[in-house]
């Protein structure tokens, strides 16, 4: 029993970690190259979360990532609110992406435990 709840301690701290380090470096990206829509450091925090930590953390991963997307990277910046409707496809797009990287990463650790 300690076991795990060890894990479920440590999933918000590695999830905020990953979404933190992925943000900080599409911010970097965005500022030095212009590449807005460049996010495949977010699915791979929210691959990470998943495989460690369970699908639980996937999903707030990928929910604090659509967020950072909504507040960083889609105009009108700063702000939760969408100008144009295509921001919406992206958005989902990733989202897409992202529960799908959540749903395959079970199964590609019990791959790797054989």
């Amino acid at each position: 029993m300690r076991h795990e709840k060890a894990i479920s301690f440590t999933c918000p701290y590695i999830t905020l970690v990953g979404v933190t380090g992925a943000l900080s470096v599409n911010l970097l990206i965005d500022v030095a190259f212009g590449a807005r829509w460049l996010f495949f450091l977010f699915l791979v925090a929210a691959f990470i979360s998943t495989f460690y930590e369970g699908w639980k953390a996937g999903l707030l991963a990928t929910s604090l990532t659509s967020l950072a997307i909504l507040f960083f990277f889609v105009d009108p910046i700063h702000s939760f609110a969408v100008s144009q409707s295509y921001e919406w496809v992206r958005l989902a797009t990733f989202s897409v992406s992202s529960i799908i990287a959540i749903m395959a990463a079970p199964w590609i650790k019990r791959i790797m435990d054989k």
